[in-house]
C-alpha cells in the first residue's frame, strides 16, 4: 500500500542530476508527429496553424522563434556546483538562485514524511565519510512572483533542514529535520517559531463551522450544548457569538444584484467563490460572511433594514438559518453551523479562545475576517476572510454523546512549521526492511492589536508592526515499518502505518489585503484567495519537473498534464501525449491506435476506488500513507512456475479520526509468458472481499474527447502544451460491502514478420451486499458488472520508396447493474486507418494518412446514450524534411489536415464538424531524427 517514490541521494560523491525532461539538464526532448511516429529529438522551433470551418470560423496560433520558447529557460538556471574528494571522504555545495522560476531548484528529498522537494531555492551542501552522510540545507520561502530581491529579502520564509545517516552492518540509520518559518530582516523575529509578518491582518470578527465529520451517513452529526469565548485570557459572558444554520449543497452566496431584465449576478466576493466546486478550489472555502452580516441585518429589523439592493432576500432567507444560543444546536449529515465572533470595539486583543461544550461526531474548521475597507458599507468590500482551517475533529463516529466534553479553539496565524524523524533501512539475508517514525508541529500567533483599525501603511512606507500576540502550536505524529522479502519459490510482506489526521506538511501564508512584499502591483495576483501554500511534502504524484499544485503567483505554473506511471520509455512524455497537446493521444486521430484509457488497462485498485494505484492523480501531498489512516498489510506469494505466481493477502485500516474503515482480503493469480517468435500472453485473476467505505477522491485528466467547435480551437491552440483540464472524480464508494472478482487477458501476436495483433480484454463483477440503516448507509443488494475489449491488428508492407500501413482497431466499453436492469454505459468505437509514406529523398518524404475512408468511416456508438454517437473521418497530408543546419538538425513539416465529424442524433446537427487546416511546424533537433 505504501507508496514509496526515489529516496534520499547524497550528492556528496555523486554530480547533481535533474530530471531528464525537456525541463532537465537535457535541452531537447522527443518529437513525435502527427501519426505518432517518432519524428527528431529536439525543441520546438516554429509553428504556425491556420484552420478554417464550414462556419467561416478562421483561427490561427503559433509560436515564435526559439528564443522566446521553452527551450531558452534551460539556460536562465542557475544551479552551481562545487566539491572535493579526498581519500574516501567527499564533499559537495549546489547552489540554486533561480529568481522566481520554481522549476530551477535543486531537487532534495530526506524521508517519505518529512522533506520532499522538486525545486529548492537556496544552499544544499552534502558531506560523505566511510560510514556517514551528512546533508544541510537554507533556502527562501517566497510567494512565486516576479519580486525584486529587496522585497524578497525583507519579507519572506526560510527553509531549514539537514539529514544525518550511519551505516552500522546491514542497517542504515537516518535522522530528518525540516524547519520552515516566516521572518522579516527588519525585525527580530522569533527564531524557528517564526512570526507574523508586518502586513498580517488584525482579525475583526472570528468565524468556527461545525459540521458532521461523516455527512454521508446523514446522522449522528455534533451537538453543541454551550460555548464560551476568552479574550485576552478572561472569559467574555458578554459576548455572545452570532449562530446560523446552513447547508453545503446549498451554501453559494445570496450577495449580488438583479439587473433591469430581472436576471440576479452573484458578486463573488471572495475569487474562488463561483469556483467553490471547480478542480483549483475542492476543499478550500470561506465562510459567507457577507451574507451572515446582511442576514443579520435583515433579522434585526425586518421592516426598516433594506438589503434588497446588495443581496437576492429569497435566496438568503432559503440558504440561511438563525439559529438560537440559549438552546443546544445539531448538525447532521449536510448541515452546519457557523459561530460568529464580532471583536470590533475592544481597545486590544492579545489572544481569543472558543471552547465549545461538544459530543458526537464533529468537525471544527476556523476563518476569521479582518477589515479591508473601514469606510466602504457593502460587507463583502469591507471584509476580507482566509480559507477555512480544520482545528479538530471527534476520533471515530460517535452518535450517542458519549464523548461530550469541551473543546477549545486557539485562534492564529501560521508562522512556522517543524518536521523531524528517524529513519531505517536495512537487508537482514534477503529480508528489505524500511521504518520512519515522524512528528510534526505547526506554530500560530494571534495578531494582537485594535481589531478593525490596523494601519500598513504610513506615507508610502509599511509599518513594522511589533506581534506581541498569544503561542500556541499544533502536534501529531506519522510511522511506517515495511518487510518485505522474494525468493526463488516463496514471497512475503507486512507493513504497518498510521499518520494522524493533524499530521501537517503545509504551512498557509495569507499577510494581508497588501501582497507579501507590501507592493499593491501585485494585487491582481489574488490567486487562491490571497493565500500561499507552502509545502515541506510536494505533491508530484507522476515524479515529474513540475508539481501538481503550485503556489500562488504567475509564474510558477502547475502541471496540466498529469499521468503517473504513464512514462513507459522514460523519455519525459507522457505515453497517453506524446505531441504534447491540449488532448490525450487516444481522443485524437492516427495516435488513439497505440493509446487507450485507463479504464483499458489492468492494475491493483488496494484502495477501491475503481482507479488504478499507480495511476491515481489527487491534490495531496505525496506522503507514503493517507493522512487520518493507520492499519496493517499483509501478504505471501508462491511462485507455481516459471511463469505464474498466486498472491494471498489482507489489509485492515480504519482512520483515526473520521469514521470510515477498509478491510480488503484478496487471492490473485498471474500468468505471464514472452515468445519472441510468436508473442505474448498475459492472464490476471483476483477475488477479494471488501468492506471498505474511506473515500480516495482523484483527478482524471480529460478522459472525453472533445466534439464540435470545442475541439476545433482545442486543435488551434494546440501549442499550449500541457493544457489538460482535471475532472475531478469523487470516490463512488462502491465496494462498501462486496464480493469482487476481476479477470484481465492480454494477448499479443507477432509471429507473421510485419503483422502485429493484440487483443485486451478486462472483467469485474462487484456483488454488492446489502447494507442496512443500523449498520450505515444503507445499500441494497445488487450487481454490478463491468467489461471493457480492445482488438487491434496492423500490418507494414514495404516496396522501394512507399511505406504502406493499414491499421484497424475496435473498442468496447460496458457498465450494467442488475438490480435496475439499467445500461449505465456501453460505447463501441472502430478505427480503421490507412497511411502511406513515401521517400522522395534521403532526406524528405511526403506522408498521408486517413482514419475513416470513404466507405468505412471512424464511428463511435453509444447504446446508453445515443445522443453521443457520432462518425468521423480525418485526411492527412504532411511534407517532412529534415537539414543540417549550423550543426543542429533542422525538422520542417508542412502540412494539410481535413476532418469531418457527424452526429448520429439530428437534434445536435449544430455541433457536426467540417474543417480544413494548414500548418507550419519547424523543429530544432538534438537527439537523432528519421523522416518515417
Amino acid at each position: 500500500m505504501g507508496r514509496f517514490g526515489e529516496g534520499y541521494i547524497s550528492y556528496a560523491h555523486t554530480d547533481y542530476e535533474n530530471y531528464e525532461t525537456f525541463l532537465g539538464p537535457r535541452p531537447w526532448h522527443y518529437i513525435y508527429d502527427a501519426f505518432g511516429n517518432f519524428l527528431i529529438g529536439g525543441e520546438d522551433l516554429y509553428s504556425w496553424t491556420q484552420q478554417t470551418t464550414t462556419d467561416r470560423l478562421v483561427t490561427s496560433a503559433g509560436r515564435g522563434p526559439v528564443a522566446s520558447s521553452r527551450y531558452a529557460n534551460v539556460f536562465d538556471r542557475a544551479v552551481a556546483i562545487g566539491g572535493q574528494d579526498y581519500q574516501g571522504r567527499a564533499a559537495r555545495m549546489i547552489i540554486a538562485d533561480g529568481g522566481s522560476f520554481y522549476d530551477d531548484g535543486i531537487i532534495t528529498r530526506y524521508s517519505p514524511l518529512v522533506l520532499n522537494q522538486l525545486g529548492l531555492q537556496g544552499v544544499r551542501a552534502d558531506l560523505s565519510v566511510p560510514q556517514g552522510r551528512l546533508s544541510l540545507i537554507a533556502a527562501r520561502r517566497y510567494a512565486g512572483y516576479r519580486a525584486s530581491r529587496s522585497e524578497i529579502a525583507n519579507d519572506s520564509g526560510i527553509l531549514l533542514g539537514g539529514r544525518l545517516e550511519r551505516d552500522l552492518g546491514v542497517l542504515r540509520f537516518g535522522a530528518n529535520f525540516a524547519n520552515q518559518h516566516l521572518f522579516d530582516f527588519r525585525r527580530n523575529l522569533g527564531g524557528v517559531k517564526g512570526d507574523l509578518h508586518s502586513s498580517q491582518a488584525i482579525p475583526a470578527v472570528i468565524a468556527v463551522r461545525v459540521s458532521d465529520d461523516s455527512p454521508e451517513d446523514g446522522r449522528g452529526g455534533p451537538v453543541v450544548v454551550a460555548t464560551k469565548v476568552y479574550v485576552n485570557g478572561r472569559l467574555r459572558p458578554d459576548i455572545t457569538p452570532g449562530i446560523v444554520g446552513q447547508s453545503f449543497g446549498n451554501d453559494f452566496t445570496a450577495v449580488g444584484r438583479t439587473t433591469t431584465q430581472g436576471e440576479f449576478r452573484r458578486d463573488p466576493y471572495y475569487d474562488a467563490d463561483l469556483k467553490r466546486i471547480s478542480d483549483e478550489y475542492r476543499g478550500m472555502e470561506i465562510p459567507l460572511f457577507a451574507d451572515y452580516f446582511y442576514f443579520k441585518d435583515y433579522l434585526d429589523d425586518p421592516a426598516g433594514s433594506d438589503v434588497s439592493q446588495n443581496v437576492n432576500l429569497n435566496l438568503l432567507t432559503q440558504s440561511l438559518r438563525s439559529v438560537s444560543p440559549n438552546q443546544p444546536q445539531r448538525a447532521d449529515g449536510e448541515e452546519y453551523l457557523i459561530y460568529y465572533v464580532e471583536l470590533e470595539g475592544e481597545p486590544y486583543v492579545r489572544s481569543v479562545r472558543i471552547d465549545f461544550l461538544i459530543g458526537n461526531d464533529y468537525r471544527i474548521d476556523l476563518s476569521s475576517m479582518d477589515v479591508v475597507a473601514p469606510e466602504e458599507a457593502r460587507y463583502q468590500r469591507k471584509f476580507s476572510a482566509p480559507f477555512f482551517e480544520t482545528v479538530a475533529r471527534a476520533p471515530g463516529n460517535i452518535q450517542d454523546l458519549s464523548n461530550l466534553k469541551w473543546v477549545s479553539v486557539d485562534v492564529g496565524a501560521g508562522t512556522a512549521q517543524t518536521l523531524y524523524s528517524g529513519d531505517l533501512h536495512g537487508n537482514l539475508g534477503g529480508l528489505q526492511l524500511r521504518g520512519e517514525f515522524a512528528r510534526s508541529r505547526t506554530h500560530y500567533r494571534y495578531p494582537d492589536g485594535a481589531p478593525g483599525s490596523q494601519v500598513q501603511n504610513r506615507g508610502g512606507a509599511p509599518v513594522l508592526q511589533e506581534w506581541h500576540g498569544a503561542r500556541h502550536s499544533v502536534d501529531d505524529q506519522a510511522y511506517y515499518l515495511t518487510l518485505h522479502r522474494e525468493g526463488d519459490s516463496f514471497g512475503f510482506g507486512a507493513e504497518i502505518f498510521s499518520t494522524g489526521p493533524a499530521y501537517n506538511t503545509q504551512l498557509r501564508l495569507r499577510p494581508g489585503d497588501l501582497d507579501i512584499s507590501y507592493n499593491p502591483r501585485y494585487l491582481y495576483q489574488q490567486i487562491k484567495n490571497g493565500t500561499t501554500f507552502l509545502d515541506l511534502i510536494e505533491d508530484n504524484d507522476d515524479n515529474d519537473a513540475r508539481l501538481e499544485t503550485v503556489l500562488r503567483g504567475t509564474l510558477r505554473e502547475p502541471d496540466r498534464s498529469v499521468f503517473p506511471a504513464q512514462d513507459v520509455n522514460n523519455d519525459g512524455i507522457p505515453d497517453v501525449n506524446r505531441n504534447l497537446n491540449s488532448l490525450p493521444d487516444f481522443a485524437e486521430p492516427f495516435l488513439m491506435y497505440d493509446v487507450d484509457p485507463n479504464e483499458y488497462d489492468w492494475g491493483l485498485d488496494l484502495n477501491n476506488n475503481g482507479e488504478i494505484d499507480l495511476r491515481e492523480d489527487d491534490r495531496e501531498p505525496d506522503l507514503p500513507y493517507d493522512k487520518d489512516l493507520g492499519g496493517f498489510h499483509l501478504f505471501g506469494r508462491r511462485r507455481l512456475s516459471a511463469h505464474s505466481s498466486a498472491t494471498l493477502g489482507i489489509i485492515d485500516a480504519d482512520q483515526l479520526a473520521g469514521g470510515g474503515a477498509s478491510v480488503v482480503r484478496y487471492g490473485r493469480l498471474s500468468y505471464r509468458r514472452e515468445q519472441p517468435r510468436l508473442g505474448s500472453l498475459r492472464m490476471e485473476y483476483e477475488l477479494k472481499q471488501v468492506e471498505d467505505n474511506v473515500a480516495d477522491d482523484v483527478f482524471r485528466w480529460a478522459s472525453v474527447v472533445g466534439v464540435g467547435i470545442e475541439a476545433i480551437n482545442q486543435e488551434a491552440y494546440r501549442l499550449q502544451r500541457f493544457a489538460f483540464t482535471p475532472d475531478f472524480v469523487q470516490d463512488p464508494l462502491a465496494y462498501r460491502k462486496s464480493l469482487v472478482n476481476r479477470a484481465f487477458l492480454e494477448m499479443r501476436f507477432t509471429r507473421i514478420p510485419g503483422l502485429q495483433v493484440e487483443n485486451k480484454l478486462k472483467l469485474e463483477a462487484n456483488r454488492q451486499s446489502a447494507i442496512s440503516e443500523a449498520e450505515g448507509v444503507p445499500q441494497p443488494a445488487d450487481r454490478v458488472g463491468f467489461l471493457t475489449l480492445v482488438s487491434r491488428a496492423d500490418y507494414t508492407w514495404q516496396r522501394g520508396r512507399f511505406t504502406v500501413v493499414p491499421q484497424a482497431k475496435f473498442r468496447l466499453l460496458r457498465r450494467t447493474r442488475d438490480r435496475l436492469d439499467l445500461l449505465e454505459a456501453d460505447e463501441r468505437s472502430f478505427i480503421p486507418i490507412l497511411k502511406v509514406t513515401c521517400a522522395l529523398t534521403d532526406r524528405t518524404a511526403l506522408k498521408a494518412g486517413a482514419q475513416g475512408l470513404p466507405f468505412l468511416p471512424y464511428r463511435v456508438t453509444d447504446r446508453a446514450d445515443r445522443r453521443n454517437s457520432f462518425h468521423q473521418r480525418t485526411y492527412l497530408l504532411v511534407l517532412s524534411n529534415h537539414s543540417p543546419y549550423a550543426g543542429y538538425d533542422l525538422s520542417t513539416n508542412i502540412g494539410l489536415n481535413m476532418e469531418k465529424r457527424g452526429f448520429s442524433d439530428p437534434f445536435r446537427s449544430l455541433e457536426n464538424t467540417d474543417f480544413t487546416s494548414v500548418f507550419v511546424r519547424v523543429f530544432l533537433g538534438f537527439g537523432g531524427s528519421s523522416i518515417y
